[in-house]
């Protein structure tokens, strides 16, 4: 086998069909792609850390989607740090909500497919992945500004870089995306009552419950002192209620202490998604806070 540039895209391509897979990895290559292609998802484990791509297209079948548990074993080995694309048979908004949200899959695309476009989406992603790896791995003149130093979190100007990305990565490519913007209710209240100490160690206990909320393909950020938002990709505007409902229990269900007494998180949660809402980055982040007096969804602090 003659020897590869490690420079090279890498591209694993999961489906039980040998005329899908031919057809995908054939178009993959001749766009210049290093392709492994594999007939079932279980295939994919004892070739993970040898092939190491960057990028997955697994195709889900029913009843058992089996594919999706195995893709989030493969996630947790690299810490969702692969997008994984799935292909299903057919156009299906119910399943494709499921593998985004229990696969944590960045696309869903519907078979048959438009291999032109597939090839499109599959290097948008790659510019995404080299994107957030770099801003993972700033220089050392780049460092400030882009992480929260309190909750490690993302910073507002970090989340507005990111936001753009996939604006453009929409624009060209087509999709959509969501945002949640999360305030903390009484933070200031309990600043000025226990001190800013307690303020901070409120703010990171939040940025814990978001964190483990999340999907990998999520990027949380701390925005403003006592707010966040999340960066929700591939979601449509109907999938971003139910996650905003399930954020909402989360936070509905901690409890924060507070000199013995116990304290009931409070949040309001707002939305705004792309392509519903058009403009640039710093008009979509706002746009997630700006709603939030009608889209509140939970209740007043509370210490017992």
């Amino acid at each position: 086998m003659p020897q590869q540039d490690p420079h090279t895209p890498r591209v694993m391509v999961v489906d039980e069909s040998e005329a899908a897979r031919t057809q995908v990895g054939e178009a993959l290559r001749q766009a210049g792609f290093l392709v492994t292609a594999l007939g079932s998802a279980e295939a994919a484990l004892p070739l993970w850390t040898l092939f190491r791509p960057h990028v997955v297209l697994m195709a889900v079948h029913a009843p058992g989607f089996a594919s999706v548990a195995v893709a989030r074993r493969l996630q947790r080995l690299t810490s969702g740090a692969v997008p994984f694309v799935y292909l299903l048979d057919a156009p299906d908004p119910e399943l494709r909500l499921h593998v985004l949200e229990r696969g944590h899959g960045v696309d869903a695309l519907a078979k048959p497919l438009e291999l032109r476009e597939l090839v499109a989406r599959v290097r948008g992603l790659l510019r995404l992945r080299e994107g957030v790896r770099r801003m993972s791995r700033p220089a050392d003149d780049e460092v400030t500004g882009l992480r929260d130093r309190l909750t490690g979190t993302w910073s507002r100007r970090a989340m507005t870089a990111f936001v753009q990305q996939e604006l453009l990565r929409c624009e060209r490519h087509g999709g959509g995306f969501g945002v949640l913007g999360i305030e903390l209710q009484g933070f200031r209240h309990l600043r000025r009552t226990f001190g800013r100490t307690m303020a901070d160690r409120l703010v990171l206990y939040a940025s814990t419950v978001l964190l483990q909320a999340s999907r990998e393909a999520d990027v949380v950020a701390r925005v403003a002192d006592h707010r966040f938002a999340v960066l929700l990709p591939s979601t449509p505007q109907e999938g971003l209620h139910w996650v905003r409902s399930r954020l909402a229990e989360r936070f509905d269900r901690a409890r924060f202490q507070v000199d013995g007494r116990i304290v009931r998180t409070a949040v309001s949660i707002g939305c705004t998604a792309f392509p519903d809402l058009r403009g640039n980055a710093r008009r979509l982040l706002a746009a997630a806070f700006t709603g939030m007096p009608q889209l509140e969804v939970v209740q007043t602090p509370v210490l017992s």
